[in-house]
């Protein structure tokens, strides 16, 4: 007899057990990859450790050209910088750090460089860009991949610092869950700096880059009167290509159980704020 459909669905995450095979492979196959090398394109362009930048397919948004992917890893990382010592966290400290979201890690080799005493790692939901990161980048950095499930293979109270540059503006529906994870990770007293897109996120993208799509599709599906009123949070799309949008203060009841807030910067990564969050004891 055919079973019935009627019984409860079990729904996996993206990126746990990797996305449904749609269409499903024919009888007797299995399905199978070829994953490219994806050594450094051939540029004139490197970063100032001397390596070359990914290929574009890792870039991320750093684009459209590998001397903006330089220009942007650079502002990001010297801003994010300037905030982290406003909060008095010492540049000479070997603190112990994770690029939750690191891509192809453009921030991290800017760190290193600045910081050399930082031990730090990486990680990422993009198994291509980790692998790359291992094959290319200095191997003193440790790179990990991690899942779209709240859950990081670290121990207890393992970091100093963690810092999400536009990740958050990602996660749908586990913010609250990750939040609790990050804090996890760290030890009492120890900072999360995490950009958001918020209300100041949409009127500085509005005002500054009009013919953006990200700008245009808010604009598309947003009326005024919507983007003016009482939310809490707004959602574009679904699972990890999301574009999630914060009031600060729900942002910050999110995190209450676990940090208080240290510091908001407007336009700390691009147009996104940053906030940054010290660990309760």
């Amino acid at each position: 007899m055919p079973q019935s459909n009627s019984g409860p669905r079990r729904i996996l995450p993206c990126g746990v057990f990797g996305p449904p095979e749609t269409p499903p492979p024919a009888n007797g196959r299995m399905r199978c990859r070829i994953v490219p090398r994806m050594d450094a394109p051939e540029t004139n362009a490197s970063m100032s450790d001397g390596a070359q930048v990914p290929p574009q397919m890792l870039w991320r948004g750093y684009g459209p050209t590998p001397e903006r992917y330089i220009e942007l890893a650079t502002r990001h990382t010297d801003a994010m910088l300037r905030v982290l010592d406003d909060a008095k966290l010492s540049e000479s400290d070997p603190l112990r750090v994770l690029d939750f979201g690191c891509a192809a890690g453009p921030m991290l080799r800017i760190i290193r460089q600045r910081r050399p005493r930082w031990a730090l790692s990486g990680c990422d939901i993009d198994p291509l860009a980790i692998d790359w990161c291992r094959r290319h980048l200095h191997p003193s950095i440790r790179y990990f991949t991690n899942t779209t499930a709240p859950h990081l293979p670290l121990p207890d109270a393992s970091l100093d610092l963690i810092y999400a540059g536009s990740v958050f503006t990602h996660i749908e529906h586990l913010a609250d869950a990750w939040l609790l994870e990050l804090a996890r990770t760290l030890v009492p007293g120890g900072c999360l700096y995490a950009t958001i897109h918020d209300r100041a996120f949409i009127r500085h993208t509005i005002a500054n880059a009009p013919d953006w799509r990200l700008t245009r599709n808010i604009r598309d599906h947003f009326s005024d009167s919507e983007l003016a009123s009482d939310w809490a949070w707004l959602s574009m799309g679904t699972g990890p290509n999301a574009n999630i949008f914060y009031d600060r203060d729900y942002f910050h009841r999110l995190a209450s159980p676990a940090f208080e807030p240290i510091a908001i910067v407007e336009r700390a990564y691009g147009d996104q704020t940053a906030i940054v969050l010290r660990r309760l004891p």
